[in-house]
C-alpha cells in the first residue's frame, strides 16, 4: 500500500476556502487547554501543495466575537497571526467561528 501525505477525506472536513486553496481540519483534533482553543488543520492549495497548521486562539476572544488567531507550525513555532472577528466573511473568521462553535458544542455536552 502506498502511503499518502494528506489527510483522507473521512478524516478531515472543509471549514473555509479562500482563492489559493481549502481549510480543512482534521477530526478529533480539538483541544480546550488553559484558556486556549485549537485544533489540527490541512491547508490544500489549488497547486496541490499541502501544509499543515495547528490553528488556536484563546477563549475570550471566542466570547468577545473578536480577537487573534494564531496558526503553528507542527513544530510548535509561530507561523503568522490573523485578525479573528466573528461572522466575518474572512478565511480568519470562518476559522475562529468554527473554534468557536466547536468549544461551545463541546462545553455543552460536558453538562
Amino acid at each position: 500500500p502506498t502511503t499518502q501525505n494528506t489527510l483522507s477525506l473521512h478524516d478531515a472536513l472543509p471549514i473555509s476556502t479562500n482563492k489559493d486553496g481549502v481549510f480543512l481540519v482534521k477530526k478529533g483534533t480539538f483541544r480546550n487547554v488553559k484558556g486556549d482553543s485549537s485544533a489540527l488543520f490541512m491547508y490544500e492549495k489549488t497547486d496541490k501543495k499541502v501544509e499543515y497548521y495547528k490553528i488556536s486562539m484563546k477563549n475570550t476572544d471566542c466570547d468577545n466575537g473578536y480577537g487573534e488567531i494564531k496558526f503553528f507550525y507542527m513544530d510548535g513555532s509561530l507561523a503568522f497571526k490573523g485578525d479573528y472577528v466573528a461572522d466575518g466573511t474572512s478565511v480568519g473568521a470562518g476559522l475562529g467561528d468554527f473554534i468557536c462553535g466547536v468549544r461551545i458544542a463541546a462545553n455543552s455536552q460536558k453538562s
